[in-house]
């Protein structure tokens, strides 16, 4: 068969027109005027084949004929296939065809000498690999804060893999499932991100990005900005000057750790709690001072850049150690599985905490390592 694009909504509703033909052996094993092919029935059962779970995933085929999609079904993985079907004799059919399916999958699965496991991950270490590859490595329930600004899509594909605007949605919610086992209860994920404008308008990627997550199950909570002052004039000439970041948070529950005083900065203005004037005041406000919490607009220069970081897309340590400091607590766990140049890293080790790095590109992780190394860090 062959699959013909049509319209891709990533994160709704998918709509592909197909160009399929059974084959010869599949048309003669059975009489039905409309048999489909295997191939096509399985693709199409895996494209609403659900994440694995506690309870058995169950596929109801009405009108199901001579069975091809009940096989299909159990090809692509799922647990359980009901058929519906008024005629007997496909009914009878099905019923064969299935049998048969089933002592093929039984012929096919010889036991064979299983590959062995891959090891775990070392904490405070950097290592190469796909991020979806790494994070099952992990301990379960070992990481407090995954903070990590992966590739914006169709940017600065000579410097490393990208992923185009249409597919990132399906690529962000494949990457972070493999978070959600890894991840403490309360634990978070931050996203260093951008909008796009093309011709004068937003892109949607990031909107589609974030309602798939939410449809995955991920809790959104509030958007953090960095505000870059001394970023450079991006953006459209006729336009104000674009010179912030998004920093998207999500976890798995209502309650993710946060302690907003942790980054905060002295003051001599807090405000009181339940503060009323009365006759035994002069009206004057009382001041207190004190920590204030850390505000959702980080306002962190460009210029704290790391000098000499062969990376086209850094981002300044203070930054990091900011937001590793309220989302993560003292001697926590710190991820970032699109580590770069290492600039998480070092911010997790100078605020006292442990991590995990990963990168696809070796040259990075060289260059993280190196890094690592000059300060300090046991990461091999």
């Amino acid at each position: 068969y062959s699959a013909v694009e049509g319209y891709d909504d990533e994160g709704g509703a998918s709509r592909m027109f197909y160009v399929a033909k059974a084959s010869k052996s599949e048309r003669e094993a059975t009489d039905h005027p409309a048999v489909k092919p295997l191939k096509l029935c399985q693709h199409l059962a895996g494209l609403i084949l659900p994440p694995k779970r506690s309870k058995a995933r169950r596929l109801l085929v009405p009108y199901s004929g001579s069975g091809s999609e009940m096989i299909g079904a159990l090809k692509a993985s799922w647990d359980h296939v009901h058929g519906i079907e008024k005629d007997e004799a496909y009914q009878k059919k099905s019923l064969e065809r299935l049998a048969d399916h089933t002592q093929d999958e039984e012929k096919e699965d010889v036991p064979t000498a299983a590959l062995p496991p891959e090891p775990p991950l070392q904490i405070n270490t950097v290592v190469q690999g796909d991020c979806a590859k790494m994070i099952p490595r992990l301990p379960d329930k070992s990481v407090n804060l995954a903070l990590c600004s992966p590739p914006y899509p169709d940017k600065r594909g000579d410097k490393y893999p990208t992923v185009s605007e249409r597919d990132y949605p399906a690529w962000s919610a494949r990457w972070m499932e493999t978070l959600k086992t890894k991840l403490t209860n309360d634990g978070s994920v931050l996203i260093v991100i951008d909008k796009h404008v093309k011709k004068g308008v937003m892109s949607d990627f990031l909107l589609r990005t974030q309602l798939c997550l939410r449809e995955r199950g991920w809790k959104q909570h509030m958007t953090q900005i960095w505000f870059k002052q001394d970023g450079l004039p991006l953006g459209h000439k006729w336009w104000p000057h674009h010179c912030y970041e998004e920093i998207l948070w999500f976890s798995r529950t209502t309650h993710p750790f946060c302690d907003p005083w942790a980054a905060g900065s002295p003051s001599t203005n807090l405000a009181v709690r339940n503060y009323d004037q009365s006759e035994w005041t002069n009206g004057e406000k009382s001041e207190k001072e004190g920590i204030a919490r850390m505000r959702d607009v980080l306002v962190v220069p460009v210029g704290g850049n790391a000098k000499g970081v062969d990376h086209p897309a850094k981002y300044p340590q203070a930054l990091c150690e900011s937001l590793i400091k309220t989302f993560s607590p003292d001697g926590g766990t710190v991820l970032d599985c699109f580590a770069g140049s290492g600039t998480t890293l070092l911010a997790a080790k100078a605020t006292g905490r442990n991590f995990y790095g990963a990168d696809v590109m070796k040259k990075y992780v060289d260059l993280a390592r190196l890094r690592l190394d000059e300060n300090g860090s046991s990461a091999a």
